[in-house]
């Protein structure tokens, strides 16, 4: 009406540049939402990882017998490994399929990895609230094999924002030395073998998540001494 014009010229006219902002709206969701996504799903990723770190450090707390430190803190660990999950869900779900509908297969794998490790989370829970006092030198592998666990979730949460040029060191070597003196009868309850366990399956799902990530990793052997660092 303001040009006095209706044409079939001006109407293919706009129809280009219809088609025109709509390539441009497609290309920006499919090339620039997706890494502004991702980077967020990184930083989620991290806090997740992060907390699972703090309460693995509490029940090695826990089970060690210190449980003025730790007895008080493994529910409030639970319940911000459950807040960091329900976030990473929430940040995750733009990625789990892709313009086409199939599956974003890394952003799958690392959503199994953080369920299971959420899992085993909750299961340690509940698995360290039984633990007798154990033997010194059982108390001091536990501290060592805690140890190394702790240092190679720092690799992993670092990884995410920062360089990947790390090595993460299993601890699940050191981790079967306490089960095994556990298993032996040298502490006051038992159960401890089931937090150990939990402990092992949270190291196995952290390293997977190195492997995805292409960290170098390690086994620590019995000796003390971290074996031969192989790439994956």
């Amino acid at each position: 009406m303001q040009l006095d014009e209706f044409s079939n010229s001006l109407l293919l006219l706009r129809l280009e540049e219809t088609a025109l902002g709509a390539a441009v709206a497609v290309a920006v969701v499919m090339l620039v939402l997706p890494l502004r996504t991702r980077h967020v799903l990184r930083i989620a990723l991290r806090s997740h990882v992060q907390a699972i770190g703090a309460m693995a450090d509490h029940a090695a707390e826990r089970l060690l017998g210190e449980e003025d430190q730790a007895g008080g803190t493994l529910r409030g660990d639970a319940r911000a490994v459950d807040a960091s999950y329900q976030a990473l869900v929430a940040t995750a779900q733009p990625l789990r399929r892709n313009l086409f509908g199939s599956l974003d297969a890394e952003a799958g794998q690392m959503m199994r990895l953080a369920s299971a490790s959420r899992n085993y989370s909750r299961n340690l829970v509940a698995d360290v609230e039984a633990i007798g006092l154990a033997d010194t030198e059982t108390r001091m592998q536990i501290e060592q094999a805690s140890a190394t666990l702790h240092d190679s979730i720092e690799v992993v949460a670092g990884a995410f924002t920062g360089s990947r040029d790390a090595t993460y060191t299993r601890s699940s070597a050191l981790f079967d030395r306490a089960e095994l003196r556990l298993e032996r009868g040298f502490a006051v309850a038992g159960e401890g073998q089931l937090a150990i366990r939990d402990l092992k399956l949270i190291d196995g799902a952290m390293a997977g998540m190195a492997e995805l990530m292409g960290l170098h990793i390690t086994d620590y052997d019995t000796s003390g001494v971290p074996g031969a660092v192989r790439h994956i």
